[in-house]
């Protein structure tokens, strides 16, 4: 996974912020070519990355939702 910190940097928000998954989560994630826009906490994202390795977790942070991937 790579990330940057912020999705504005003006505003040091952390929503909105671009991440990269490479690799497959051994078969858990099927990599795309195509871009996925969700709004939301990079807390979200986090969450989604547990769950694909099978750590069941209820949130993190600010987390609200998992990833639709």
């Amino acid at each position: 996974m790579w990330s940057s910190n912020m999705g504005n940097a003006n505003q040091h928000s952390h929503v909105n912020v671009g991440h990269l998954w490479i690799g497959g989560a051994n078969g858990a994630h099927k990599p795309k070519s195509t871009n996925i826009h969700e709004a939301g906490p990079t807390s979200n994202m986090l969450l989604s990355t547990l769950k694909m390795y099978g750590i069941e977790q209820e949130s993190i942070g600010d987390s609200t939702r998992l990833m639709k991937v």
